[in-house]
């Protein structure tokens, strides 16, 4: 198991960089760690409304980057731990449920199940990938001998992997009713919910910075969206087979199909019977109804780990010849191992081609800036070049520079308005309406890219009107004339 984790974690010590650097996930912890440095816990880093978004991930970042660490140091860091820690779990939950020869082959097939039976990614240095561990460990301490302590550590640890990320709600809330109907153990239930809810306190109070002022709405999660329509079903379908693309075309699609097929079989085939199976996979269809077919996906591994050591135990049963049995499992494991580094490293040397050349257009904007900003208000740039070269490395907010605000989980009706005044913003020559629109969202700061975005209306009117403080080969900052005299 330690060679296990030192091969997976193996790319990210090789080259020495957060995978995903330009992926939108990766920039917004980055952004959030900044906006909970300078003080501000439940507002959104982009749109500036207090929204959903969990920040006890980026609390935690936060405290060794007010130390001097640099978020991507610690972003890597993130990304091994979270490697190394969800093996571990997985492989000691499978040895609660299966015997030590299952559930280390089982444990080794991680880096499948993870990819092609789960959320994929498995090095995102997001919030959910570091909640993981969090959930993993209460569930391995929960599936052993009950003790008191046991019951109230797990609770306690499914708690803090809620406050990071609460896509948990079904795979908790589950375990508590399972408690209650089922094994009718009211004393345990009422301890680990007690203990869980006083655990996730900060949520309520997170809960009223949102309700309260009615800023709630965003369809991130929903109790009710109707009954499921055909289109409905065929997406399910389709991310249940295909979890991470949603594809179901793609080759990896008929090995897992065959893993959970076995898997099923091999469960019914068993003597003992493991509710917790029922759980996830209750966990799972609610959460693809509730929240979306992504967050499904996440809970999906917990459901395929157990459904492929149910098929690693039947494959040592179905294949009488010992010799063959290993030959099979040695098969998928390498073909598994294979296809993670092909993906992976694959993905590193392309991100590694444009590394040096985003550092290089990045200097020059980094450290200059921060002097002209006021993190309060809003700065005037295109989505793009907010999204990869402001927001996360300057805490400032933008005029909701990226698609919808239901990325940032922002009200539906907030989020037309932000985005109509942006692209009415972009498109205009008008000093009237730009001054107008400005003022309105306390925009003092402009940042536009050297070559195409200087052809844009917005940015030709404020070349003549505002002030130029700042040019490289790549970006030109502009300030309102109130602002730099």
């Amino acid at each position: 198991m330690a060679a296990a984790v030192l091969l997976m974690a193996a790319p990210v010590v090789w080259f020495q960089q957060p995978l995903y650097f330009f992926n939108p996930d990766i920039e917004y912890v980055k952004a959030k760690t900044l906006r909970v440095l300078a003080g501000s816990f439940f507002t959104d880093p982009v749109t500036g409304f207090p929204n959903f978004h969990p920040p006890w991930y980026h609390v935690i970042l936060s405290i060794p980057a007010r130390l001097g660490i640099g978020l991507d140091t610690l972003l890597r860091y993130a990304a091994v731990q979270n490697v190394a820690l969800i093996l571990l779990f997985s492989w000691l939950i499978l040895k609660r449920l299966f015997d030590r020869r299952t559930a280390l082959c089982t444990a080794l097939l991680v880096p499948f199940i993870f990819q092609h039976m789960g959320p994929g990614q498995i090095y995102l240095a997001t919030a959910f990938y570091y909640s993981l561990p969090f959930y993993l460990a209460g569930l391995w301490l929960y599936l052993g001998p009950a003790t008191t302590t046991k019951n109230l550590l797990t609770a306690l640890l499914w708690g803090m992997a809620f406050l990071i990320s609460p896509v948990y709600l079904f795979a908790v809330g589950f375990v508590f009713v399972y408690e209650l109907l089922v094994r009718r153990d009211l004393r345990r239930a009422g301890a680990m919910v007690s203990v869980f809810l006083a655990t996730i306190t900060p949520f309520f109070v997170q809960a009223h910075s949102v309700y309260g002022p009615g800023l709630a709405g965003s369809s991130s999660f929903a109790l009710w969206r109707g009954l499921p329509d055909s289109t409905w079903w065929m997406g399910f379908l389709s991310y249940l087979v295909s979890p991470v693309l949603g594809a179901p075309l793609t080759w990896p699609v008929p090995f897992a199909i065959a893993a959970g097929t076995i898997g099923m079989i091999g469960y019914f085939r068993r003597k003992k019977r493991l509710p917790f199976l029922y759980i996830a996979a209750a966990a799972f269809l609610f959460t693809a109804y509730h929240f979306s077919f992504t967050y499904a996906s996440r809970i999906l591994y917990l459901v395929a780990l157990l459904l492929t050591g149910c098929a690693v135990e039947y494959v040592w049963t179905m294949i009488p010849r010992r010799s063959m049995a290993i030959l099979v499992l040695v098969a998928a494991i390498l073909a598994g191992t294979a296809d993670h580094y092909w993906r992976y490293l694959n993905l590193y040397q392309e991100q590694a081609k444009g590394f040096a050349d985003y550092e290089r257009a990045l200097a020059g904007l980094k450290a200059n800036l921060g002097k002209y900003i006021d993190p309060a208000g809003y700065i005037l740039a295109t989505d793009l070049t907010y999204r990869m070269m402001i927001m996360p490395h300057v805490a400032v907010h933008g005029l909701l520079a990226y698609k919808t605000g239901e990325y940032f989980q922002l009200n539906p009706d907030i989020s037309r308005r932000m985005q109509a005044d942006y692209n009415r913003l972009m498109g205009s020559d008008n000093t009237a309406v730009i001054d107008m629109l400005c003022d309105a969202y306390n925009i003092t700061t402009a940042v536009a890219g050297e070559t195409s975005e200087m052809t844009l209306p917005v940015f030709r009117t404020i070349a003549e009107t505002w002030t130029l403080v700042f040019h490289d080969e790549y970006f030109r900052i502009y300030v309102k004339p109130s602002r730099s005299s």
